[in-house]
């Protein structure tokens, strides 16, 4: 217990001193050439034990056709392991989809959609999700782990990268999170 704790407490400083970095402006970017679906696979291969916890199957549609991107790598895992995460967290016995396509016809745009069947989010309350510190109903908190910090990193790390992020959810129907991303950097205005 004093292992995963500690665990626990370092993850929600390292969210912290993020959220911290990227609201200053101040997080380093390293953009490099990125294999989406190898990155895609090895975010969603990490979270793999919460997901079997709860009784979900993990499951890839990845596009064969998507050739590299140039962004930061280790901000896009970061971001998928967030999505990740909170799908397997809220999520039971069901699914969890990490699927990657092109956006567009010219190919000029990724997106990375990782979908669930838990439990949803209501419609009025989708405009609050990238707040920090925020979860949708108080009562959550006592049923599932968190701090409330992880979308709002996600958020923050695609307005630094030139991303966009979508949502799509109703409540007891499961969520899409869907993360658009230029196939060739171009810095955030």
């Amino acid at each position: 217990h004093i292992k995963e704790s500690g665990h626990h407490l370092l993850t929600l400083v390292n969210n912290i001193l993020d959220l911290s970095r990227l609201s200053a402006g101040q997080m380093p970017v390293d953009i490099a050439d990125v294999d989406v679906n190898e990155l895609s696979q090895e975010a969603a291969a990490y979270l793999e034990p919460l997901a079997s916890k709860n009784n979900n199957a993990l499951v890839f549609e990845l596009d064969p056709g998507i050739n590299q991107i140039q962004t930061d790598r280790v901000r896009l895992k970061q971001a998928l392991i967030n999505l990740v995460g909170n799908a397997a967290k809220f999520t039971k016995n069901g699914r969890i989809t990490v699927k990657t396509s092109y956006c567009d016809l010219d190919g000029e745009m990724v997106c990375i959609h990782v979908a669930d069947t838990g439990i949803g989010i209501p419609s009025d309350d989708l405009k609050n999700i990238f707040e920090n510190f925020t979860q949708v109903d108080s009562r959550l908190n006592r049923n599932f782990e968190g701090s409330g910090l992880g979308l709002s990193i996600v958020r923050e790390t695609c307005e630094l990268l030139g991303w966009k992020i979508d949502v799509n959810s109703a409540l007891g129907e499961g969520s899409e999170f869907i993360v658009k991303i230029p196939t060739t950097y171009r810095k955030a205005a």
